[in-house]
């Protein structure tokens, strides 16, 4: 398991590019779970490859005794893979389509 890569837009895709934009942040389950969607009894299983790997640590906290992610050793070196092609075009169409769009008209 040494390869593993979280898939692009997983929540543990997301939440290991948080840390590294906050690399003095750590979460709990329940937080991950309200910032970046998922179930909150469901994350230390999905977690666990990322864990294993070490692009996450799971680490106790002293205070409130609750299981904490922080960026691990390997997260460093993590470069996540680019966003397919399909993807990317999307995201800029979207991008044009919010700059064309005139502010008076919603789209809901």
């Amino acid at each position: 398991m040494a390869d593993y890569s979280p898939r692009n837009g997983s929540i543990v895709w997301q939440v290991i590019e948080f840390l590294n934009a906050h690399p003095d942040e750590q979460l709990d389950a329940k937080s991950i779970a309200g910032q970046f969607g998922g179930v909150a009894e469901h994350i230390h299983a999905q977690f666990r490859p990322a864990v294993e790997t070490r692009l996450l640590e799971r680490r106790t906290d002293p205070a409130s005794r609750k299981l904490m992610y922080v960026l691990g050793r390997r997260a460093l070196s993590f470069a996540p893979r680019p966003l397919p092609t399909e993807t990317r075009r999307l995201s800029h169409l979207l991008n044009a389509f919010e700059t064309l769009r005139p502010s008076g008209i919603s789209t809901k």
